[in-house]
């Protein structure tokens, strides 16, 4: 009796077992994982690590006004530059470091603050008959000066 009981529980145990081992599977590499692990993680700070001092080490680019993200070894641009020169010349450097797969450069020419490094200068006249007025513009103001005849 004692050796049929242990039969018993040794078929149920081994049912078990080999029931959780079947329904039980790998995790798929299929798809687009999100989840990154500690090597992973690892790869792609190296690889912002190099893309970033390769910047630094270039004349051409303001590094310190880029941001770098690496993640399964795609690489995204982020911030401003001067000009499109400087724009292709850090996308030219990240896809030449070792481990990217892909580049999104994401980088956009800086906006000028409002008016600066523009000058206008415009001189003429208005209503020449009636004295007229003069008008001069730069950057951060205008200035109107003489009479404007508002009834003609």
């Amino acid at each position: 009796m004692k050796k049929q009981i242990r039969m018993i529980m040794l078929v149920a145990v081994s049912v078990l077992g080999v029931g959780t081992l079947l329904t039980t599977g790998c995790k798929s590499s299929e798809g687009g994982s999100t989840h990154r692990t500690a090597g992973t993680y690892v790869d792609d700070s190296a690889i912002t690590a190099k893309v970033k001092s390769k910047m630094i080490g270039d004349s051409a680019v303001k590094a310190h006004e880029i941001n770098v993200d690496t993640f399964q070894g795609n690489v995204q641009l982020n911030g401003f530059v001067d000009n499109d020169q400087q724009k292709q010349r850090a996308e030219e450097i990240a896809r030449n470091t070792s481990g990217v797969v892909n580049v999104q450069n994401n980088l956009q020419l800086r906006p000028e603050a409002a008016g600066a490094g523009r000058s206008y200068n415009t001189q003429g006249q208005l209503n020449n008959d009636n004295g007229g007025a003069q008008i001069q513009g730069q950057a951060g103001g205008a200035k109107v000066e003489g009479r404007v005849n508002t009834n003609p």
